[in-house]
């Protein structure tokens, strides 16, 4: 069963209206950001780390993950556990990108073998694109969460 939803979220998320909606859009750069200095409004105030963006996330958020190369791959000591609900026409959107909002590019988040799922999701509406998880001595994703 969490495989089917992790592939229906997977499809879902190329469907054109979620992209079409309008986000407040946050910045995560592993290589250059700061989760204690950011602020996370662009990208040169980038915060750090995913998790950062999505503890303060509220519904409409974009959090933009950009990865540059491996040597920046987001490495987790724990889970990274998403609480905040977006809402059906204000999802909340954890996406990677390489160079440019949008590219395409794939943010890797790897779990480190330090928690059974890379993501742990307590809360609705959001949508994954363009990221590789990895690491998990589990699933990957735990919506059961």
């Amino acid at each position: 069963m969490r495989r089917f939803l992790v592939w229906f979220l997977a499809l879902w998320c190329t469907w054109p209206l979620p992209c079409a909606l309008a986000f407040t859009e946050r910045y995560t750069d592993y290589a250059n950001g700061n989760d204690t200095t950011g602020d996370g409004l662009l990208e040169s105030t980038a915060w750090k780390t995913p998790e950062k963006c999505l503890d303060a996330a509220s519904a409409g958020w974009r959090c933009n993950a950009q990865w540059v190369d491996s040597t920046y791959t987001v490495v987790l000591s724990a889970s990274m556990t998403i609480t905040v609900a977006g809402s059906l026409d204000s999802p909340i959107v954890l996406q990677g990108y390489t160079t440019t909002v949008g590219d395409g590019g794939i943010c890797i988040i790897d779990g480190n073998s330090a928690a059974a799922n890379v993501l742990a999701i307590t809360s609705t509406d959001h949508i994954f694109r363009d990221l590789e998880l990895k690491g998990s001595t589990g699933d990957a994703v735990d919506m059961d969460a």
